[in-house]
């Protein structure tokens, strides 16, 4: 008895990992910079060279601080709080 053919495989179309965009909630291919339907960056960049930076606290292109420090004792600020969290400066002083 002659062996079935067998089934043509069918290429699925790769699966791309997708965020939603802040702003206007569009979803978007994790690997875009900007969103189509409004134009905002989706993923961190450097202000002074536009290099992406996630998670880092200094660019690892041309090295400038990426978060703001605390001008007494040099901790990072957190999420805008008024205080810092090493020494109580005021930020808003």
């Amino acid at each position: 008895e002659p062996e079935p053919e067998p089934e043509p495989e069918i290429e699925e179309p790769e699966e791309t990992d997708t965020i939603q965009c802040p702003v206007c909630s569009t979803s978007v291919s994790e690997d875009r910079q900007y969103c189509p339907a409004c134009g905002q960056s989706l993923h961190e960049q450097c202000p002074v060279c536009g290099t992406g930076v996630e998670g880092e606290v200094y660019c690892p292109e041309c090295g400038s601080r990426l978060e703001e420090a605390c001008p007494v004792c040099d901790a990072t600020r957190v999420d805008d709080e008024r205080f810092c969290e090493g020494c109580g400066h005021d930020f808003e002083a």
